[in-house]
């Protein structure tokens, strides 16, 4: 389930669950604060089985996706450490797709293909959306999964 997505909202609520919510990155932060920044990814529930969380540093495009909602297709994740649960080493992620054109939302990724998805916030009927509707070793999702997205400011 995609309530909304950076390209084309600032901050959005669910209508199914009003504690679940999405906002960019505050106002404040510039491009300039990136290496301060690191980006958390978890996912629990469902099909991706035990808890594992994921961060990293975000490169230039990556930060503006989250902070303007400016896309950037594939961008290499920076700096990526397993920082709960267990991931195998061979599928850490080392990707993250910043939304291109009418594919919008994120995925996080070992590689550029939809076998190796860790998680995503994909919307539905954009083409390939299907393709990459997994979390965590691509198990295919049945609807009970949660994808977060947190950041910290190391600064």
């Amino acid at each position: 389930y995609t309530f909304e997505n950076f390209q084309h909202a600032a901050h959005a609520t669910s209508a199914l669950n009003s504690q679940w919510f999405m906002n960019r990155l505050p106002d404040e932060l510039v491009v300039g604060d990136a290496p301060n920044i690191r980006i958390h990814v978890a996912v629990e529930g469902g099909t991706c089985g035990s808890p594992a969380e994921i961060a990293f540093t975000p490169n230039a495009a990556t930060f503006n996706y989250f902070r303007y909602g400016t896309t950037g297709q594939w961008q290499n994740l920076q700096d990526v450490e397993l920082v709960s649960g267990t991931v195998d080493v061979n599928m850490l992620p080392n990707k993250i797709f910043c939304g291109h054109s009418q594919k919008t939302g994120w995925i996080v990724s070992k590689g550029q293909n939809n076998a190796n998805v860790f998680a995503a916030s994909w919307a539905p009927n954009t083409g390939s959306s299907e393709a990459y509707d997994k979390c965590r070793d691509a198990n295919a999702e049945s609807g009970t999964e949660i994808a977060t997205i947190t950041w910290t400011d190391l600064s």
